[in-house]
């Protein structure tokens, strides 16, 4: 959503009279909200407010069209569905972190092991959801083979919903710092996080992926 940079900003300036005629300033993006997330990790907040943020701090082995709702690239480039509980994915060579890392198959393998794995004990939501993966492993350079447990049909679209971690960053940070400051890899880094009553986003400039297009700098979020 707020990639698009459309949606919110074209609500604020609709009763701008002339002003809106006139080319919208996008360098920095003020928005309201009634209720925000306490928590930006993406695995334990729930909110329909945290997943607007997430959708845009973080990014997923595949991303959902918001029209179609079809199943296209999103770190993975390439993929192939080889049977009932084998699919395996090769990733894109120029993702990176909000620190200028690069996005592994390390990092993708490290991700999807540790929400089952942990889930339960850090206090993930909907923790059992995950329960479908048996494990994932990285394959030479860029490949990444994820394991069934069961037959899941749906299992792109839900590894469409699975932002991907960065593994220095969590394990030097902790669940409670990504809670604060999550390291993503989406088109928006978090500047800085006040619980309960500010979220300020920044573009990040390296981003090369499907969402790519942002024209808004900077996204200051308060809770009003």
């Amino acid at each position: 959503l707020l990639a698009a940079g459309g949606v919110w900003s074209a609500g604020l300036l609709a009763g701008c009279g002339a002003r809106a005629a006139a080319a919208p300033r996008v360098d920095v993006l003020a928005a309201g909200l009634a209720t925000g997330p306490d928590t930006l990790h993406p695995y334990i907040d729930q909110t329909r407010e945290g997943n607007f943020l997430k959708r845009n701090i973080f990014d997923a082995l595949f991303h959902t069209d918001g029209d179609t709702l079809a199943v296209g690239p999103g770190l993975a480039a390439s993929w192939k569905e080889v049977n009932d509980l084998l699919l395996e994915a090769t990733l894109r060579s120029d993702a990176t972190f909000h620190d200028g890392s690069p996005v592994t198959n390390a990092d993708v393998a490290w991700t999807l092991n540790h929400i089952v794995e942990k889930g339960a004990s850090e206090g993930f939501a909907g923790a059992s959801r995950f329960r479908w993966i048996a494990r994932a492993e990285a394959v030479g350079e860029r490949g990444v083979r994820i394991i069934s447990a069961r037959p899941t049909p749906i299992r792109l679209t839900r590894l469409a919903w699975m932002p991907i971690l960065s593994r220095a960053a969590y394990e030097r940070q902790g669940r409670d710092g990504t809670a604060m400051l999550p390291m993503g890899s989406g088109p928006y880094r978090v500047e800085s996080h006040a619980p309960g009553q500010s979220i300020v986003l920044r573009r990040h400039a390296g981003y090369r992926g499907v969402k790519a297009g942002a024209v808004i700098d900077r996204i200051d979020v308060r809770v009003v």
